[in-house]
């Protein structure tokens, strides 16, 4: 049986804190980013809306202005959602095969 450096437990049975944050994180950051990408073209429709169909008037805002800075934030953050999204599969590679069974099992 393999015992870690300095304990008189198997390898197996020492694991720290740090391991587990560093696992959790790298799962983490698998996931991804659905709500920019809803985010996103949310921000694009609503932009539309006060664009093209709100015709009310306020002091000092310009409601359509509004709408096409909204429009064209919404279509960056979908961009650059698209992007993130397109690298991370491409980064992907196909697990190894797993290796040959021995003789004597």
């Amino acid at each position: 049986m393999l015992f870690a450096r300095g304990h008189d437990v198997p390898v197996v049975a020492v694991m720290h804190r740090g391991q587990h944050a560093r696992k959790e994180f790298r799962r983490a950051r698998r996931k991804p980013p659905t709500m920019t990408i809803g985010f996103g073209l949310f921000l694009i429709a609503v932009g539309a809306i006060l664009r093209f169909a709100v015709t009310a008037t306020v002091a000092g805002v310009d409601i359509q202005t509004v709408g096409v800075i909204l429009m064209v934030v919404g279509a960056i953050a979908f961009v650059i959602s698209l992007v993130f999204e397109f690298n991370r599969r491409s980064g992907r590679q196909p697990p190894p095969p797993p290796p040959p069974p021995t003789a004597g099992y």
